[in-house]
């Protein structure tokens, strides 16, 4: 009969059963610690850069219903107007 075992940020893993206790709590805690580690890693990921329009782009400065300021492209704003009916346009250009 195999062990099942739930380990936090992993879940529920079997060990067989010819391991002892000692080689099954062992075994748990390197899981843990990797899934620890890679949760880590995952949250130290910088975030994705805003698109940052350039002098030629012909761009809109909007605020959205949430109150979030965004430079979207000219050719994109009819589809956030849909998206967001209450979409306020700060400057065209």
């Amino acid at each position: 009969m195999k062990r099942i075992i739930q380990i936090q940020n992993v879940g529920n893993v079997a060990f067989p059963d010819h391991m002892t206790d000692a080689e099954v709590r062992q075994a748990a805690g390197k899981l843990h610690a990797q899934a620890n580690q890679q949760q880590q890693r995952a949250s130290k990921q910088p975030a994705t850069k805003q698109w940052e329009p350039s002098e030629d782009d012909p761009v809109a400065r909007i605020q959205t219903s949430d109150g979030q300021h965004w430079h979207i492209h000219l050719d994109d704003l009819e589809k956030m107007k849909q998206r967001d009916p209450k979409l306020r346009i700060i400057q065209e250009s």
